[in-house]
């Protein structure tokens, strides 16, 4: 039973309660769950249902995007690389270097060939005698004008013989270039050469020093 003093306010009180305490509120029940007697009671779903993503259908909603995401992004690369790999996109292939022209081997006791013969004394660089032909020839007065070739040196210069002090001879090749000689105290001179692979380019010409002058012109048979 309880104690009611009927004044506004008030406050009852359990029968043997201490003065001044509250009646704690009832305890509520819980269902009891299913199962053998004296078997543990599983806990009920926490409020607001299931928050661990795992296997509820939240967790579900939650990995749906990030599939989604992942699927596109591979999609992009596939599509990226399909046009890196367009032929028309295809990289301008790189110009290769051209191959250089292999060094001439030469015979022993000859010392240029081509362009390295130019300027050069045919004697002193041995392109002269059993490496050399003339290949046109002229008479010029008292004088005979010639054009040496050596093939081994891909090289001509010009002779003069039986010519007088102060004779003079030169020789072209259809360049700029020319080299001449005069002759001095002996009867004979030549050129320095001049590169040349065909030697029906080269010209000899003469002026004597008595005026005359004259021009080879090319031989169809070189003499040695």
């Amino acid at each position: 039973m309880r104690a009611s003093f009927g004044f506004p306010g008030q406050v009852d009180f359990a029968p043997g309660a201490p003065a001044g305490v509250r009646e704690a509120p009832p305890i509520p029940s819980v269902p009891r769950q299913p199962g053998p007697p004296g078997a543990a009671v599983p806990p009920g779903p926490p409020p607001g249902g299931d928050t661990s993503g795992g296997s509820g259908k939240g967790g579900k909603g939650k990995r749906l995007p990030l599939i989604l995401g992942g699927a596109v992004a591979a999609l992009a690369l596939v599509a990226g690389g399909f046009f890196l790999l367009a032929p028309g996109d295809e990289p301008a292939p790189q110009p290769t270097a051209k191959p250089t022209k292999t060094a001439k081997k030469l015979p022993a006791g000859v010392k240029c060939a081509g362009a390295d013969c130019t300027g050069e004394d045919p004697e002193a660089m041995g392109c002269a005698g059993e490496q050399a032909v003339t290949s046109a020839t002229a008479t010029v007065g008292p004088t005979v004008v010639e054009i040496r070739y050596s093939k081994t040196c891909e090289a001509a210069w010009a002779r003069i013989t039986q010519a007088a002090a102060g004779d003079e001879i030169a020789i072209d090749v259809g360049t700029e270039a020319q080299e001449s000689a005069k002759v001095a105290t002996t009867f004979d001179a030549y050129t320095a050469m001049l590169a040349v692979e065909n030697p029906a380019d080269a010209k000899a010409c003469a002026t004597l020093a008595a005026g005359t002058t004259g021009c080879t012109t090319p031989s169809t048979t070189p003499t040695p």
